[in-house]
């Protein structure tokens, strides 16, 4: 508190007023800019990707049905996890 005190007594009244409000039109400004700049432009690009399928309904609908069709044996044969394993590698595959 004591350091604070002595910041503040080097400080005129209107001083500190002026940066006390200042510093909102100086973070808006900088928002703006920021807004207007390159970075912003390739932030909202690499959210619209990530947004944005891969893949379409009709891929995964194929991709599906080919894994499916791809593993012979029965589930209860092999297991669920192992089950699971080659379907997934037969999906991937046929996705891509």
């Amino acid at each position: 508190m004591g350091k604070t005190k002595k910041l503040l007594d080097d400080l005129s009244e209107e001083d500190i007023n002026k940066e006390l409000f200042s510093r909102p039109d100086d973070d808006e400004y900088h928002y703006e800019e920021w807004l207007k700049s390159d970075d912003y432009q390739d932030m909202v690009n690499e959210e619209f990707d990530r947004a944005r399928p891969k893949y379409s309904d009709i891929q995964v609908d194929n991709a599906i049905k080919e894994a499916f069709a791809s593993i012979m044996l029965p589930m209860e044969e092999i297991g669920i996890d192992v089950y699971e394993k080659l379907f997934r590698e037969k999906f991937f595959e046929n996705i891509q």
